[in-house]
């Protein structure tokens, strides 16, 4: 014997207040979603053309010291030096945030010279 499952039907409507769903959160084009493999997703603003050549030269120079390319770690090195007056006070930015790198003193005042080009720049 056979069972024979009654159809389902479903009503098709017009939306209502069509087009007002995404109203309000449309940003201004600049972010970016972050997929990471621990934790959640998140939406990130995307860097200014400046802030992201600069993030790029700390990541070279990461390269260059260390040996190792990641952007993320640029990134916080950058961020613990924008608003730093000298290197002293970025080297102690970095001692705080990142102080298990125990980063050379020559590698600390090249990534600061980065980040002061930067600030030149029109950051």
């Amino acid at each position: 014997m056979k069972l024979i499952e009654p159809k389902k039907t479903f009503e098709i409507e017009p939306r209502s207040k069509a087009g007002n769903s995404s109203r309000g959160k449309i940003g201004t084009g600049r972010e970016t979603l972050r997929l990471r493999s621990k934790g959640p997703a998140t939406v990130e603003e995307v860097p200014s053309e400046t802030k992201a050549k600069a993030i790029e030269k700390v990541d070279d120079l990461l390269e260059l010291y260390m040996g190792i390319r990641d952007i993320d770690l640029a990134t916080t090195m950058f961020e613990a030096g924008k608003d730093k007056g000298n290197p002293d006070e970025f080297a102690l930015a970095l001692d705080q945030t990142l102080g298990d790198f125990a980063f050379p003193d020559e590698f600390v005042f090249d990534v600061w010279g980065a980040i002061g080009d930067a600030k030149r720049g029109g950051l």
